[in-house]
């Protein structure tokens, strides 16, 4: 319950208090989440419980990785996933991030709604029709801890 529940939801409301007020998920925020996330698996499973740990972080890299250079996802982003890799379970995880990426785009077109902004949601989708890169200063960015933290919500449904 605590790798499942408890732990996860901490690390992840934290990153969205971060994200949301600067913009960004520190460092020293990851930092600490990692940290206690391994001292919890040493304390409640035991140091043999490290090495698959690792194991899900390595994946969790391995998958967000190539995202942060197609920039779909911020170097935070994938620090943030890659620490809740150490605690949630493989299946849990990819749903999060499949899920994830869901509820940033329902949200995301949520803001651009609110924000009066569709004629340029449209005209960067028309851009991407014709093979072209929008404009930098005419894409809509949406935190995506909050998507993550909904995702891994939704994941339990599932």
């Amino acid at each position: 319950m605590f790798f499942q529940f408890i732990l996860p939801g901490l690390i992840l409301v934290s990153a969205m208090v971060d994200d949301l007020r600067s913009k960004k998920i520190h460092n020293v925020l990851i930092i600490i989440s990692f940290i206690v996330a391994v001292i919890s698996i040493v304390i409640l499973q035991g140091f043999s419980a490290l090495l698959p740990a690792f194991g899900k972080l390595l994946v969790a890299l391995g998958i967000s990785v190539p995202l942060f250079f197609l920039k779909v996802l911020g170097g935070g982003d994938i620090k943030l996933y890659s620490v809740l890799a150490l605690v949630l379970s493989p299946r849990i995880l990819i749903l999060s991030l499949i899920l994830g990426f869901f509820w940033g785009a329902v949200l995301g077109v949520v803001k651009i709604i609110l924000d009066k902004k569709t004629h340029l949601m449209f005209a960067n989708l028309l851009s991407l029709f014709k093979f072209q890169k929008p404009p930098a200063d005419t894409l809509h960015k949406f935190p995506f801890s909050i998507g993550l933290f909904l995702g891994w919500l939704s994941s339990f449904y599932f």
